[in-house]
């Protein structure tokens, strides 16, 4: 898989290494001064495999889309090819300027890693925005673009979900189904709000996923319940179901990815956490608290803080070992 955001990595099938590269992105923080610095740092390195000696054939198996990416055309349609690699410009980072029109910056960032074999196979990491029950997260996504692209919009599958267990948005199902106008797999939204053959893009997709789906709120994303918006009900079972997302997050978006990070991510998740780690635990602790308090003064709540209490000690235990690792 070769990085296009953030970092620029070419992972090529077993037994294929070359080098390539790499931009991985540096988030110095200036506590003093209080200003965030943003620096993208380039490097090469050595590429290792993207897929295992069974997928070596183009089977791709530990992919979402395995099936469909088999049943592609061995060569593309012009019209796809010629539409990704226009996109290809927005998603990548400028060799001389250093940029990405994708979003980069401890708040918010998504990474996408393309395969080296195919420009139509994807893998993309999306952090939790701060201010949501997400935040600090990292949250893995499969992407493939049809054949038919652009005229059809590209398939995404969220793979963080505890192995089809745990629906995190009234829009990111447990079997990993993104529920997006923009996907034509929500039919809420006005005719405009679909896909565009002409103008809809992967990055305003992921874009989207982060904006629009990964907000404060994401109760409230339920159709029927926006009625509730900005009463004291609503938010009191806003903030329940925050609760669980909140603790979902901790032991799936943060502990599992230090303990297992996506192949072609690993970079990525350490430099995150090394980064992000100690305001992830301050943030998760209060987390904790709120919870807590709400079990305490709301009848019928789950305590959700008592989950989150055992998730934060494994957190912890992981960046210990992560910090550990680095001074080695």
């Amino acid at each position: 898989m070769a990085f296009l955001a953030g970092c620029r990595r070419a992972q090529p099938q077993t037994n294929k290494l070359t080098k390539m590269h790499h931009i991985t992105a540096s988030l110095i923080f200036a506590f003093t001064t209080r200003i965030l610095i943003l620096v993208l740092c380039l490097f090469n390195a050595t590429q290792t495999p993207a897929h295992s000696e069974d997928e070596s054939a183009g089977t791709y198996s530990t992919h979402h889309y395995n099936s469909n990416i088999v049943k592609a055309a061995a060569q593309p349609p012009k019209q796809k090819i010629t539409r990704l690699i226009q996109e290809q410009k927005s998603l990548s980072p400028s060799i001389k300027g250093q940029t990405t029109s994708l979003p980069l910056s401890p708040g918010a960032a998504i990474f996408v890693c393309r395969d080296a074999d195919r420009m139509d196979v994807f893998k993309v990491l999306i952090s939790g925005p701060i201010g949501t029950p997400y935040a600090g997260g990292l949250f893995e996504f499969h992407v493939f673009v049809p054949d038919a692209y652009p005229e059809v919009p590209p398939l995404i599958n969220l793979e963080t979900t505890g192995g089809n267990q745990v629906r995190f948005n009234p829009n990111l199902y447990s079997c990993g189904k993104v529920c997006l106008s923009l996907l034509g797999t929500w039919h809420g939204g006005t005719k405009t709000s679909g896909w565009q053959q002409e103008s809809s893009t992967l990055l305003q997709v992921l874009v989207s996923i982060q904006s629009l789906i990964m907000v404060e709120h994401p109760y409230f994303n339920e159709p029927g319940y926006e009625s509730q918006e900005n009463t004291d009900v609503g938010m009191r079972n806003s903030e329940r179901y925050n609760d669980e997302r909140r603790c979902q997050t901790i032991r799936l978006a943060m502990v599992g990815m230090l303990r297992n990070p996506p192949k072609g991510f690993e970079d990525v998740v350490r430099q995150h956490f090394m980064i992000m780690g100690d305001r992830i635990v301050e943030q998760c602790g209060r987390w904790a608290r709120l919870a807590h308090h709400r079990a305490s003064t709301q009848a019928g709540a789950h305590d959700w803080g008592v989950d989150m209490d055992k998730q934060l000690l494994r957190l912890k235990a992981e960046l210990a070992n992560l910090k550990q690792s680095q001074k080695e």
